[in-house]
């Protein structure tokens, strides 16, 4: 049972009397889960038994953050998580040991996003308009730039990883970058912005707006290309599909509202009230099959 004491230690170091039910929430034909199940009908323990548990194994992430997270990134092999604060922390974590790996302290004023451009660099932006760059082997800062003139609300960065892009409440989105830091563009948007994506191509920028508008950028010609129009409020999230043949966009809104929309016939092809508070994060899974989102309900 080492592998399970090792991937739960983090847990079960800080709430013991849960062993029994993460035993039992093991693979059915783990040692952990035949133990678990013998315990609970001897000791009488409370337990809560999962329908559709499946054969995989579990672990946890346990960590008492100083201050309140505010975003996280998986870097592109899956190895590291980073977890930014509104303090100006960073957090990074081991995925397979689930330990923290190394705690960073920013200059700026609160982590506001943070992405992986490759498995050692990390950009992080903030809610003073700085971006910084690190090198997660080392723990240093490698880069740092005054890219905006308010808070920066969103990142991404593009498909081939040479990009990255921001947006921010002073109007503007602009594009880095990834190796020299070099801004390639500024646009200036109708609306302060909240989020934005590139299109799976990675030509394009969608970003979300105050106005509830959904608008479509071509950073390389830099110009407005499209404007999707019918949220009835702030847009919060915005996603791609990766299958660049179906072209759709995905956005959530301020009040729970989803919207998935054709790009090339420029409409909403469906909508849904998912959520009982902002939509903050949309993401394609499966190919684009299936969508996730999460709300701050």
């Amino acid at each position: 049972c080492y592998s399970f004491l090792k991937r739960h230690a983090p847990l079960l170091s800080h709430w013991p009397a849960l062993f029994v039910q993460q035993a039992l929430n093991e693979p059915d034909a783990s040692a952990a889960h035949v133990w678990a199940e013998s315990a609970a009908k001897e000791e009488n323990v409370p337990i809560v038994r999962c329908m559709n548990n499946t054969s995989e194994e579990a672990g946890e992430l346990v960590s008492t953050f100083q201050w309140t997270p505010s975003c996280v990134s998986l870097s592109p092999a899956g190895v590291l998580m980073a977890v930014g604060t509104e303090q100006g922390s960073l957090h990074l974590y081991h995925t397979h040991t689930n330990q923290e790996e190394k705690s960073l302290i920013s200059s700026c004023d609160g982590i506001s996003g943070c992405v992986f451009l490759d498995d050692c660099v990390l950009w992080t932006t903030s809610y003073d308009g700085q971006v910084e760059a690190w090198d997660v082997n080392s723990g240093c800062r490698t880069a740092h730039l005054n890219a905006h003139s308010n808070s920066i609300t969103g990142c991404d960065v593009s498909p081939d990883r040479k990009h990255f892009a921001t947006v921010s409440l002073d109007f503007t989105l602009k594009v880095w970058s990834s190796k020299k830091g070099m801004q390639e563009a500024s646009l200036v948007n109708p609306s302060p912005l909240n989020c934005v994506t590139f299109d799976p191509e990675g030509s394009l920028l969608a970003v979300g707006c105050w106005d509830g508008a959904v608008r479509m950028w071509d950073w390389i010609k830099q110009e407005n290309c499209m404007t999707l129009s019918g949220h009835y409020c702030s847009v919060r999230s915005v996603s791609f599909s990766p299958s660049s043949s179906l072209s759709l966009l995905c956005s959530g809104a301020l009040d729970g509202e989803i919207r998935l929309w054709s790009v090339p016939g420029s409409s909403c092809v469906w909508r849904s009230h998912a959520h009982c508070g902002p939509t903050e994060v949309l993401h394609f899974l499966c190919d684009g099959e299936s969508l996730l989102s999460a709300g701050r309900d």
